[in-house]
This record gives C-alpha cells, structure tokens and sequence, in this order.
C-alpha cells in the first residue's frame, strides 16, 4: 500500500518540497550484510533553501539569493573476524550562501565517526523469515567545524 502511494503521488506531484528534522544524518553504521570481506560505498546529498518562514509561521519563497549545501560522504567497512566488523564514516560538506550583499562558501570535513558491530543472529544458511541480527556501538569524534 505504501509503494502504491508513493508511486502515485511521484507521478502525480509536479514538484516537491521537504525538509530535514535530523539534519541529515543517518545513525547506523555502514553494516556488511553479504558474505564481502569488506565494503566501501560513497554519498552525496544536495539541499537548497527555497523558502523562509517569519515568527508568525507564514511561509514566503525566496525571489534572491541562494543558500546550498552539499555533502559527500565515504564509508569503509571491513570484517575482523566472522560475527565481528568494524566502519568507519566521514562527510566532507560544501557550503554556499548568496545574499544581496555578496556570496560566501566554505568547504569543511565533518565529524568522523566509527563502529564496531557483532552479529549475534548470524546466518549459516539461507532461510527468508529468519532474521539477522547485529548490534554495535558508535563514536563520533568532534572533528568538524559547526559554522
């Protein structure tokens, strides 16, 4: 039902808007769930302020200036043993704003993160309804800039 509904509204929507409410971070580490010794996969994100809205919650779209950020991410995963594994994540972000007084860009690592994870449901042969199971701790490290 929801694959039905989202396909309807992808064909009927002219354009769409959204919004992030975590800013963009995923809090799950980059876990290897096929029989890969190891894995790297890179990310990029886009985002574009279009509209701003007032303390009295009225919405008003942007007619000049632009405030766009982009993120690219690399993550690498590598097994240490059969049920452990360790990743490591960092984002690098580029920023951009334009208002009627000039432009200014930035360009920053963000805050690297790593994991480790164990498979304590783990797989020895196929079976669709037996679940895999992992649980796994995580650090950020501070190492980006917030401005």
């Amino acid at each position: 039902m929801k694959l039905i509904f989202s396909l309807v509204l992808f064909l009927v929507s002219r354009s769409t808007y959204c919004a992030s409410c975590c800013g963009g971070g995923g809090g799950l580490p980059g876990i290897i769930l096929n029989d890969s010794k190891a894995k790297l996969s890179t990310s990029f994100a886009y985002q574009k302020v279009v509209a701003d809205v007032n303390s009295e919650g009225e919405g008003r779209r942007r007619t000049s200036g632009q405030n766009v950020s982009k993120v690219y991410g690399i993550d690498a995963s590598g097994m240490l043993s059969d049920y452990w594994q360790i990743s490591a994540s960092m984002p690098y972000y580029q920023n951009k704003v334009e208002n009627n007084s000039g432009s200014e860009s930035s360009n920053r690592i963000g805050d690297v993160s790593g994991a480790l994870a164990y498979e304590y449901l783990p797989e020895f042969q196929y079976s669709s309804w037996k679940p895999r199971g992992f649980i796994y701790s995580k650090i950020t490290l501070p190492t980006g800039r917030s401005n």
